[in-house]
């Protein structure tokens, strides 16, 4: 499949569909309240780094495990606080992936996979390098999305409405519990 046969907006609504008992709970719209990046919030930025590294994997016609690699972008940064806050763990780089790996599993059932994405997608700034090919795309896109967020004012204005979309479904979803 050539790269302008992929339809993103289908792909979005795919990496909704196949991370929607992650998107759709209570507590990842914490995430919403955390800056990541620049003026990025922490849930737009790990919903950007999850459907990029499946539109990566689709346009590369990747065979993975598509659900693992949604879920584990989307957990890849669930560590629930400021890191800019000084009176949260120092050297956040180092750490956050621990963290964001144990609170994971206290709200999530966690695959091995996941578990890799989550605990590895700070290569190389810390040493556990990703072995499987959905860490590795997570590790990547992650990197790219971090650039992007501090270089650019609105690096994903291209994708808003797409976020819109998906802030109402959440918000409508959440009317329902």
């Amino acid at each position: 499949m050539k790269k302008n046969d992929i339809d993103e907006e289908q792909v979005f609504f795919e990496m909704v569909e196949l991370g929607s008992d992650i998107l759709f709970s209570i507590p990842y719209q914490k995430l919403h309240s955390y800056t990541k990046h620049g003026k990025t919030s922490t849930f737009t930025h790990v919903v950007m780094v999850s459907f990029l590294s499946l539109l990566r994997a689709e346009r590369k016609n990747k065979k993975i495990d598509k659900k693992s690699l949604v879920r584990g972008a989307l957990l890849h940064d669930f560590y629930l606080y400021d890191w800019h806050d000084p009176s949260h763990p120092k050297l956040h780089g180092f750490r956050h992936a621990r963290i964001a790996f144990k609170k994971a599993k206290e709200y999530y059932e966690i695959n091995d996979i996941e578990a890799q994405i989550i605990k590895r997608h700070m290569f190389p700034l810390t040493p556990l390098m990703p072995l499987k090919k959905e860490a590795l795309i997570v590790c990547l896109q992650d990197k790219k999305c971090s650039l992007k967020e501090t270089r650019k004012a609105h690096p994903y204005e291209k994708y808003e409405s797409l976020l819109d979309k998906l802030k109402i479904m959440i918000e409508e979803k959440l009317k329902q519990k």
